[in-house]
C-alpha cells in the first residue's frame, strides 16, 4: 500500500512538472517594428538648344531628301547637307517633377516637329535622373500625346548614343540598351537621342509627341557595365 502511495505521488509530481514545461513552451512574445519603403521617381530633361518657337533652330543634322543612305546608321557621318534647312524642331520640358544636384527634371519632354521632310534629323541631349531613394533601372520609353500626322512615326529611325556607344533601332531596342544601366539616387544618365525621318516621310509634314520615361527598383546590374 505504501508503494502504491509513493507511485501515485510520483505521478502527481511528474504531471505537475509537465504542466510547468507546457506553460513555459506556450508563452507568447510580442515584437513590434517599423518598415520604411523607398521611392521610385524618374525625371527627364532636354538640355538641347533647338531654337526659339517658330524659328528654325540650329538642329545639328540636316539632309537633302535626294540623299538616300543605304545604311541609316551612317546618316550622321555622310549626310550633312544644309541646303534644305526648311524644317525645325521645338523641344519643351513638361511639368517640373523633381530636383537633384540643383538641377530641375520634368515629367516629360514635348517634341514638336514642323515642316519635316525625308532624311531630316535632329540630335537631342536628354538627361535621365533617379530622383528617388532606391537604385532603379529604366523599364519603359513611351511616346504619348501624339498630334499631327501620327503615321509619320512609322517612318522614323530612332538613334541614340549612351556612354559613347552608338546604336539605332526601335524604342524597345532603346529600353533594352538602358537595361545595362543602374541609376543610384540623384545619378544622371546622358542620352543623345535622334529621331531621323526616313524616305517614307511626307514632304512638309508636322508631328508632335511627348516622351515619358518610367523606372523600377533594381539593384542587380553588373557593375562592369554600370554607368558610374
Amino acid at each position: 500500500m505504501k508503494k502504491i502511495g509513493l507511485l501515485a505521488m510520483t505521478l502527481v509530481l511528474a504531471l505537475g512538472a509537465l504542466g510547468i514545461g507546457y506553460a513555459k513552451w506556450s508563452d507568447t512574445v510580442t515584437i513590434t517594428g517599423t518598415v520604411a519603403t523607398g521611392s521610385v521617381v524618374v525625371g527627364i530633361r532636354d538640355v538641347s538648344d533647338n531654337g526659339a518657337d517658330n524659328d528654325p533652330g540650329p538642329t545639328p543634322f540636316h539632309a537633302d531628301p535626294r540623299v538616300v543612305p543605304h545604311d541609316p546608321g551612317e546618316l550622321f557621318y555622310f549626310v550633312n547637307a544644309f541646303d534644305k534647312d526648311v524644317a525645325y524642331t521645338n523641344s519643351i520640358n513638361g511639368d517640373r517633377k523633381c530636383i537633384c544636384n540643383d538641377a530641375q527634371y520634368y515629367a516629360s519632354v514635348h517634341e514638336d516637329f514642323h515642316n519635316v521632310y525625308p532624311f531630316y534629323a535632329v540630335n537631342q541631349d536628354l538627361r535621365l535622373v533617379n530622383c528617388g531613394t532606391v537604385p532603379i533601372k529604366i523599364d519603359s520609353w513611351l511616346i504619348t500625346n501624339i498630334k499631327g500626322n501620327a503615321a509619320i512615326l512609322d517612318c522614323i529611325q530612332w538613334q541614340w548614343t549612351i556612354n559613347g556607344i552608338f546604336q539605332f533601332g526601335t524604342l524597345a531596342d532603346l529600353v533594352a540598351a538602358l537595361d545595362h544601366y543602374q541609376l543610384e539616387p540623384c545619378q544622371e544618365l546622358q542620352i543623345f537621342f535622334a529621331p531621323i525621318f526616313l524616305e517614307c516621310t511626307p514632304q512638309g509634314a508636322n508631328l508632335s509627341f511627348d516622351i515619358v520615361v518610367t523606372g523600377a527598383q533594381w539593384n542587380e546590374v553588373d557593375s562592369a557595365t554600370n554607368n558610374q
